[in-house]
């Protein structure tokens, strides 16, 4: 090749060679989101791939059961959310071509008719479910099976969402802990496969320190990745990747966004970085600092979770390229250009919506739920008039606040907004959103008491803006300017939906008519259509997530629905929360047979009773067992190693239930006993460990299969002991039988830390015991249950066991009809969450199981071979309107016993559903003017003097008692302000008595009343003065000499004399004046008592 030609190739290909380089230069940020999170997770799925063998599946209302499960994905299959009862079209298209799909959760989080319905798309369905969100995570981790593990607390969802981008990076598993402690089934997870290492990722608050202490019982190798909050903690995490050529985002504020997006991370290697939606600092700060190493972003989720100024501020800092890329490139002579054309340029997508960067002119209206006591008091609605992209004005249609005081105060906010653009409006909100104590600036300044309501005009102000930018943007008109309840209570809005809320006559399992909720609904161009009927909302554009005329099929401990209505552009919207009675009685169906089929394929019918646990011995292995109706198999049985029994719930439709029915019961369980093949009855079975009385000190099993495999010389080690025996071991008799219950002559030879068993009939046969754990008996003794709805939210039930009930052996307790609230008829096992306690307090190891009506809490006794169980069955009672009314409430000052306020109420007060009653001006003592919500102690009582649950917050000025009703889906609340009288002098009289001591020797001197006068002001003493104390003359030397204390006493606080001895505080005895000194210091306690 000639010379030239070879330079004209070498520029050439160097001339390509920058034009790739250019390109790749080339910063790509992309917003994937869809009009839900349902479709917000189709939409990730269909940038990751077109189509998938595997698919993961998890609940779009539940986080707890999904948190783990970011690691199945491995970087290239989807997590799909789903509704818990219906498979939606857009991801029964998703999943359609699956060859299999892992359902995350039990049935009660994604429902068995979605899993079927998936069944008949192909697919193989393999669901990962455990008794609770922790043996989940260990489901899941079976599943990758990996070493390295990571811990995560299991109660909040964003450590784990931070930990799918490194999981998934270093092949990880995700398990979930309690705060403080590491559940049963994750540690004998964790035992069992002697990790490699652990890594802890969240601070001490989110995992205790003793979890990591813990954790390096399991492996050496352990380490904690945290930051001050979630978001800092994400970044944290970030930094354990070598490269951030890629870069996920999603809102730290909600956990379905960062769900979906775990399958992006891994496909790009890149980490998770969660902001807070509306600013988002701290990780634009990061993203600027680390540009130059970032290609690709991908922020998932949409206005809503991540804001249009968050999102443009990242994209502000990625395209802002090196000064380098710009420059001409010179390469032999020739001047080469950088390519700004993108390869394969977006194609904009006509259903994603765009919002323009400036808002349109004009009249634009904003609904926010923010206020003050949104579920009773509703949104706020406010019409804003923009001109140049910026306000002009901002008129309330509807407070999100009730009290004219209030709102008065709120609007003053209004004016103020005149001129502010989006962002202002962010800053503002913020600025409002810590509470009147924290809040310093122009804004909440003129807002103080009122911050809440304020608040709700800022943020729909937001939204009227938003409008305002999409219309800019796609040139829709949005006819619907608002929707809201009907009515026009100005300074108590929840009035208007007290009405709704008291004609409710919705039942569960009956069609619902609607037609009770009315509307006003404002239209764009200044009208507004008064009490319009739920089912005539259609002919204005506007849906709602129920139908008119829907059976109603509700969660039984629900009782309410949130019935939600809105225009087509999804800003005029309306909500409210409606009670929903509970329905006629449903058939209840019981299925016919439990079917168990053994490896052999020969079969065993058990026919079902009312019982839902049956115990069968077995001489054969088994295969499946199933559960039947109608000769249909309705449920196959799930084998639970750890109790011996299969679990037969997750019915199918393999037998359809009718409108009116219901399964008797959701759950059966068959424990399945081996007869084992025949032993050597001659060996030993079982040695009995007792103490000098003869009484049962413990029991221990021989398996026999042990016993040969060992050839006859068995050792057992961690044998557990009552403590009494430690280091008194000689104190303890054996006897051992044989299978035939025969006992077996041998020697016992016990020492101070082992007991040996030899046999006489064999040579060189023992049993050995060693490396004893010595227990409190007391530590594994229930002495105490307290029941609390799964959520956790009150007590239902408090229980107490004497120590006495479980004497003689005594395995079950019975409480029976324990009071509960009639809410709970419809109780499951699941329906609560349980704390069994010992005497300490220390919470047990326990099991909860249903039978027929009766609960059962089972206790794991690592004491005895046998376990304790107590039996309990419900009374149900109705909650009285009564039981929840504040009649009395007694204000304390904290840990004192004097009563500083004592406010009383009347029923009347209470009338109408009003939810919120004010005491203006309580007077109280001037010395709490700088008082905290911690300064009191609250008594909160109903009008038959019984206790009431309650809350105290402050906002500014105001001091409020929350009270928290268990019969309506709200609560009430009582708002205090003091007032503090100017003190005044007061004077208050006090005697007592000098007398003179048995055997002393006073000539002349006998017993006489000190009586003196104590002028007090705001709690401290002004003066001490004589007030006629009747002494004799010869007395008078010592009284005189006495009364020089006088003027010790003033300006001493009262509490403290009241509280004092002679001697202390600076008031001493006066020499060869004890007595009276001693009478004087208690005429002046006398009179304090006397002060209020």
């Amino acid at each position: 090749m000639k010379k030239l030609d070879k330079m004209i190739l070498l520029s050439l290909s160097l001339t390509l060679l920058l034009q790739s380089n250019a390109l790749a230069e080339e910063k790509k940020i992309e917003r994937i989101y869809g009009k839900d999170r349902y479709e917000t997770s189709i939409k990730v799925a269909d940038a990751l791939s077109s189509s998938f063998e595997k698919v993961i599946m998890a609940s779009g209302e539940m986080f707890p059961d999904a948190l783990a499960g970011s690691v199945l994905t491995s970087g290239k299959y989807p997590i799909v959310l789903a509704s818990k009862d219906k498979l939606e079209p857009s991801v029964r298209a998703k999943i359609s071509k699956a060859k299999e799909v892992y359902i995350l959760g039990g049935s009660e989080t994604i429902s068995s008719a979605v899993e079927n319905d998936i069944k008949s798309l192909g697919a193989k369905v393999s669901r990962l479910s455990g008794m609770d969100r922790y043996e989940t995570s260990v489901k899941i981790a079976q599943v990758t099976g990996s070493k390295d593990l990571i811990l995560v607390n299991g109660d909040l969802f964003p450590d784990s969402l931070t930990a799918s981008g490194i999981a998934l990076l270093n092949n990880r598993s995700i398990l979930l802990v309690k705060s403080n402690e590491i559940p049963q089934s994750v540690k004998d997870y964790i035992k069992k496969i002697n990790p490699n290492s652990i890594t802890i990722i969240g601070g001490n608050k989110s995992v205790d320190d003793s979890l990591e202490k813990d954790s390096k019982l399991f492996t050496s190798n352990v380490k904690r990745i945290s930051g001050r909050d979630r978001y800092e903690t994400s970044l944290e995490v970030a930094k354990h990747f070598t490269n951030l050529k890629n870069l996920v985002v999603a809102s730290g504020d909600n956990f379905t966004d960062a769900l979906s997006a775990s399958s992006i991370a891994g496909k790009l290697k890149a980490p998770m970085l969660l902001v807070d939606g509306k600013k988002g600092t701290a990780t634009i700060d990061y993203i600027e600092k680390n540009k130059k190493n970032i290609d690709n972003i991908k922020v998932i989720g949409g206005p809503n979770t991540v804001s249009d100024s968050t999102f443009k501020s990242i994209s502000n800092v990625v395209e802002t390229k090196d000064s380098k890329k710009e420059e001409d490139k010179k390469v032999l002579g020739t001047v080469i250009k950088p390519n700004k054309e993108k390869p394969n340029p977006e194609k904009p997508n006509p259903e994603k919506p765009q919002l323009a960067d400036k808002p349109a002119d004009g009249v634009w209206y904003g609904t926010a739920f923010e206020g003050y006591g949104t579920s009773q008091n509703g949104a706020t609605i406010v019409k804003v008039k923009i001109s140049d992209g910026k306000i002009e004005s901002v008129e309330p249609i509807k407070h999100g606040g009730e009290g004219e005081e209030y709102i008065k105060k709120s609007k003053n906010i209004l004016s103020m907004l005149k001129g502010t653009i989006e962002t202002d409006l962010v800053k503002i909100a913020e600025e409002l959103s810590h509470g009147d104590l924290q809040n310093k600036g122009k804004y909440a300044d003129v807002v103080t008491t009122a911050t809440k309501t304020a608040k709700g005009y800022v943020k729909a102000s937001e939204k009227a803006i938003e409008r305002a930018k999409k219309y800019k943007d796609d040139k829709k008109d949005q006819k619907v300017a608002y929707i809201k309840i009907a009515g026009n209570n100005e300074f108590d809005p929840s009035k208007d939906r007290v009405r709704v809320i008291n004609n409710t006559k919705l039942e569960n399992n009956k069609a619902a008519d609607f037609n009770f909720v009315l509307y006003d609904i404002g239209m764009s161009d200044g009208r507004v259509i008064q009490n319009v009927k739920f089912s005539d909302l259609e002919k204005y554009g506007i849906t709602s997530n129920y139908k008119q005329g829907q059976i109603l099929n509700i969660d039984n401990n629900k009782y309410f629905i949130d019935l939600e209505v809105k225009d087509e552009s999804g800003y005029a919207m309306e909500k409210i929360n409606l009670n929903v009675a509970k329905g006629p009685e449903k058939k209840k169906v019981r299925p016919d047979y439990i079917l168990v089929t053994f490896k052999d394929k020969s079969n065993k019918k058990i026919n079902i009773t009312s019982e839902i646990q049956y115990d069968e011995s077995f001489d054969k292995e088994i295969e499946k067992v199933e559960l039947y109706k109608n000769d249909n198999v309705i449920s196959t049985g799930e084998y639970n190693d750890r109790t011996n029994y299969y679990k037969l719930e997750k019915f199918n439709n393999n037998y359809k239930l009718g409108e009116d029915e219901t399964w008797e019961s959701s759950i059966y369980r068959l424990i399945a006993r081996k007869i084992e093949k025949p032993v050597d009855a001659s060996a030993p079975h079982k040695v009995l460990i007792k103490s000098k009385d003869g009484s049962i000190v413990k029991e221990v099993h021989i398996n026999a299969s042990d016993w040969e495999k060992n050839n006859k010389n068995l050792v057992m080690s961690n044998l557990e002991l009552p403590s009494d025996y430690e280091k008194k071991l000689g104190e303890l008799n054996l006897e051992v039988f044989n299978g035939k219950n025969e006992k077996i002559e041998a020697t016992v030879k016990i020492s101070d830390d082992s007991i040996k068993i030899d046999f006489k009939d064999s040579d060189n046969t023992y049993i050995k015991f060693d490396n004893f754990k010595f227990i409190k008996i007391t530590d594994y003794i229930p002495a105490k249950i307290v029941v609390k709805p799964n959520d956790g939210s009150e007590v239902l039930a408090e229980l107490k066991i004497g120590e006495e009930e479980w004497a003689d052996g005594k395995t079950v307790v019975r409480r029976l009809d324990t009071p509960i609230s009639e809410k709970y008829k419809m109780w499951s096992k699941d329906s609560f969450d349980i704390d069994v306690l010992n005497k300490s307090g220390q919470k047990l190891e326990h099991e909860i199981t249903r039978s027929g009506s009766v609960f059962t809490v089972n206790v794991y006794d690592k004491k005895l071979y046998t376990g304790r169980a107590i039996n309990i069955t419900w009374k149900f009672v109705q909650a009285q309107m009564d039981d929840f009314l504040p009649a009395k409430v007694f204000i304390k000052e904290k840990g004192g016993s004097e009563i500083l306020a004592e406010l009383e109420f009347n029923e009347n007060e209470w009338s109408d559903g009003k939810t919120v009653v004010r005491r203006l001006g309580v007077p109280i003592s001037e010395k709490y003017k700088t008082w905290k919500e911690d300064s009191f102690d609250v008594e909160v009582l109903n009008k038959s003097g019984q206790k009431i649950e309650h809350e105290i917050t402050r906002s500014g000025s105001v001091f409020t008692v929350n009270v928290y009703d268990k019969k309506l889906y709200t609560g009430r609340a009582i708002n205090i302000t003091w007032a503090y009288p100017e003190a005044v002098e007061k004077d208050y009289l006090g005697q007592a008595e000098a007398v003179k001591p048995e055997n002393a020797d006073w000539m002349g001197q006998s017993n006489y009343s000190v009586k003196l006068k104590v002028k007090v002001k705001d709690n401290k003493i002004l003066s001490v003065e004589d007030n006629g104390s009747d002494y004799s003359d010869f007395n008078k030397g010592y009284f005189l000499m006495a009364s020089k204390n006088f003027e010790k006493y003033k300006d001493k606080n009262i509490d403290r004399v009241k509280n004092s001895n002679i001697g202390e505080d600076g008031i001493d005895v006066v020499t060869n004046a004890t007595v009276t000194s001693n009478a004087i210091h208690n005429a002046v306690k006398d009179a304090l008592n006397k002060a209020k």
